[in-house]
């Protein structure tokens, strides 16, 4: 369990860094060059759904940045942590987010912004960061039209750089890898009719649209595919549904905030002995603990995060360094903030000498080739997408998530 008082105690510690006073966007030519001193921003929802696992996350690049003496060849590096979660909002909030990414934006000194997590905020910091050239690392966002073709949304993904130029990449892959590894899953388990929902969300729905697609590709039969309301107060209409369907098992594509705790009981109340399967934005402590032991019995959730003696010798150096320092042992996802940390800094080394000019660096980052990492060797892509393959399968048993195997996805169909 997490140990919520000494997390609090760690944000403490966050300080916005210098140079943030400025009024006016930069232009292109503007930017951070001649500098020495560049800050990273980091924008993570340190409030609702997320908060636990967003606390380790900026712990985990606060140890990144540590383990690299707070330097880049010439260059100082500084964090500087904003929160784009509101309590009213119950985690991300739209305001928030827009706000932090001009923040960055405007600030002289910034060569990077670390985020966003969810992939509909990404969707909004984006072309604001483009626009001001200024690259942008997630460490979590998963949603495919960000980077490529695929997505659910018109004008994918041209619509999120208005400068022309791409200033995106993530170092988790993308929701194509993610449906692939969940129609695999459901298949070892038996499944060939399979009932689909989601929150509506970018996220959600690009999620299990890559799912229908596998699936059917797959020759698992697709019996039903609704967009749910995620204020209602219950779902019980939609286990009724999934019982009459005559599906093998269900998927919900979705996050916490937008019901997936009820959903996933109310389904589970309706149908005992179904498969249920459900994605990384679910690996929370906030819904693990709260979502009981009849819907956890055939329930597992895919994930990125895998166990950490899964990762190379780096990574689990990361994670007995961040136990060591902050008493408990990482969330599975804090390893990504630590490795788009790492990745930052890698791109503004290989930029040497421009190491302080925004276009390089991103440049690099595009063109990325980690040898060395937590996560263990991948590159990026001029599209900003990691090579990496390796996905987890998760169970929740007494309320914790727990490992059960690695997969590495097949490729999508």
């Amino acid at each position: 369990m997490f140990r919520v008082a000494a997390l609090l105690l760690a944000l403490a510690a966050v300080v916005l860094a210098a140079g943030c006073g400025s009024d006016d966007t930069p232009t292109p030519d503007d930017g951070v060059k001649g500098s020495r001193t560049l800050t990273v921003y980091a924008s993570v929802p340190l409030q609702g759904e997320q908060r636990e696992e967003s606390i380790d996350s900026v712990n985990a690049i606060k140890l990144a940045l540590a383990d690299a003496g707070g330097r880049v060849g010439a260059f100082t590096i500084s964090l500087a942590v904003l929160d784009d979660a509101t309590a009213e909002a119950g985690g991300w909030d739209r305001d928030a987010t827009i706000d932090n990414a001009t923040t960055a934006a405007r600030d002289r000194n910034a060569i990077a912004m670390i985020g966003e997590w969810d992939s509909d905020a990404s969707a909004l910091s984006i072309p604001i960061l483009n626009e001001a050239e200024l690259l942008q690392v997630s460490p979590a966002s998963t949603y495919v039209g960000l980077t490529r073709a695929g997505g659910v949304s018109k004008g994918e993904p041209e619509k999120y750089y208005p400068s022309g130029s791409r200033n995106f990449a993530r170092v988790v892959p993308a929701d194509d890898l993610q449906g692939a590894v969940m129609v695999a899953t459901l298949r070892s388990r038996g499944v060939r009719a399979l009932y689909l929902a989601n929150d509506r969300s970018l996220y959600g729905k690009g999620l299990a649209a890559q799912v229908r697609t596998q699936a059917e590709a797959a020759g698992i039969e697709i019996v039903g595919d609704d967009a749910l309301q995620p204020s209602a107060d219950d779902y019980a209409s939609l286990g009724k549904k999934v019982r009459s369907s005559g599906a093998q098992g269900f998927m919900f594509g979705g996050s916490v905030r937008n019901g997936a705790v009820q959903v996933f009981k109310d389904v589970a109340a309706a149908n005992p002995n179904l498969p249920l399967i459900g994605g990384d934005a679910l690996l929370l402590q906030s819904f693990t603990s709260v979502i009981g032991d009849r819907a956890a019995k055939n329930l597992v959730l895919t994930s990125p995060a895998v166990d950490q003696g899964d990762y190379p010798p780096q990574g689990v150096r990361f994670a007995q360094r961040f136990e060591g320092k902050f008493g408990h042992p990482p969330a599975p996802m804090a390893i990504y903030a630590y490795a788009a940390m790492q990745a930052v800094m890698a791109a503004v080394k290989e930029a040497q000498e421009q190491g302080n000019d925004r276009d390089a660096v991103t440049e690099q980052m595009l063109a990325l080739r980690m040898g060395s990492s937590a996560l263990g060797p991948y590159a990026i892509d001029r599209q900003g997408d990691t090579s990496r393959r390796r996905y987890g399968v998760w169970e929740v048993r007494q309320g914790e998530a727990v490992f059960d195997r690695s997969v590495e996805a097949p490729a999508p169909k």
